[in-house]
């Protein structure tokens, strides 16, 4: 099991950062591809503002699949489900899911998980 927790204040008022909680892959989960597309959802939740959200899904080898940003969330929660594409994968393969949240107050959280992709 591969869980990544790590996080960072920068304001004395606000040494919380975002909560993270991975909805869809969990870890270790496998899904498949449907139309040459996975979905991945990825809450956020804080008692200030989330205001910015990272996301890179890279493969075994290391390589970044996927990259997502949205540096214009406001809001105390945010859900994010997105739809990506994946071609040419012929196999049953691990990746690494990666998500960073930021609060107003540019305090981070960044999490990740392990979780395997079916064509």
């Amino acid at each position: 099991m591969a869980i990544g927790l790590s996080s960072c204040s920068e304001n004395q008022e606000d040494i919380a950062a975002p909560s993270i909680i991975f909805k869809k892959p969990v870890n270790n989960e496998t899904i498949q591809v449907i139309d040459d597309s996975i979905s991945i959802t990825v809450e956020a939740a804080d008692d200030k503002y989330v205001a910015d959200m990272e996301m890179i899904v890279k493969n075994e080898s290391g390589a970044i699949l996927i990259e997502y940003d949205n540096d214009d969330i406001k809001s105390q929660n945010y859900t994010c489900d997105e739809k990506f594409y994946l071609h040419g994968l012929t196999k049953t393969t691990r990746m690494k899911l990666i998500v960073k949240f930021k609060n107003e107050f540019q305090n981070w959280n960044e999490e990740e998980i392990d979780f395997y992709v079916k064509p």
